[in-house]
């Protein structure tokens, strides 16, 4: 796995669903919403490393897909933010994938 180059974006979390999308937060948005930012990636050894900014004290789940154009997301990883909100969620199997597109839900 070679990482060469990393876009963030936010990403809005909305309701107890675990549904989401990509975009920035709306003014609009409803009351339940977040926004998650993916602040790095890294490679440490044969893992992909996400940092990333959400709601202090809550837990996240690391999704990872093949294809942007299929809709099965596969849960790599789950963890907690710190009281600042700051997270890292790894893939430890990044490697045996040759590419992998990565996305930060809610349970």
């Amino acid at each position: 796995m070679r990482i060469t180059q990393l876009v963030t974006k936010n990403q809005t979390i909305t309701g107890s669903s675990g549904t989401s999308a990509l975009g920035s937060s709306s003014t609009n948005a409803a009351p339940s919403a977040e926004t998650v930012l993916i602040v790095s990636m890294t490679k440490e050894g044969s893992a992909a490393v996400v940092q990333f900014t959400g709601l202090p004290g809550q837990s996240y789940i690391l999704q990872a897909n093949e294809s942007m154009s299929s809709a099965e997301w596969k849960n790599v990883s789950t963890n907690q933010t710190t009281g600042s909100g700051a997270g890292s969620l790894r893939n430890a199997e990044a490697e045996k994938h040759a590419m992998r597109f990565y996305r930060i839900a809610r349970p």
